[in-house]
């Protein structure tokens, strides 16, 4: 029959992979924000770079009503990209000091004789 001890060998491996299994959960959603971050950053600049494009033009032709208009669209855009930027480098942040935070924890534990 099997001892006391390997049970609870067999519990603190059970423990283990619970805990390397929701470290690389965390891990997977910590590269998809990132990845996304890295999208939104892309969109944020080529809207930056649309929005200077069509001020250049409006400054030369300031009675342009259609300019005006692109210019305010793409100025809108920009600031919508910036606010959704800003939101997910919180939340990256956020996460990733979650996940350096989280050996500590784990190493913090009481340790079981067995």
């Amino acid at each position: 029959p099997p001892s006391a001890s390997a049970f609870a060998a067999l519990g603190a491996a059970a423990a283990f992979a619970d805990d390397s299994a929701q470290f690389s959960q965390e891990d997977v959603e910590r590269d998809i924000i990132a990845q996304r971050l890295k999208e939104l950053t892309a969109q944020l600049d080529s809207s930056l770079f649309r929005y200077r494009q069509v001020g250049a033009e409006l400054a030369r032709s300031p009675d342009d009503e259609f300019l005006r208009r692109a210019h305010e669209e793409a100025e809108i855009e920009a600031a919508g990209h910036q606010a959704e930027v800003a939101v997910l480098s919180q939340h990256l942040e956020e996460l990733d000091a979650a996940l350096r935070a989280r050996p500590r924890q784990r190493e913090q534990r009481p340790r079981h004789p067995g």
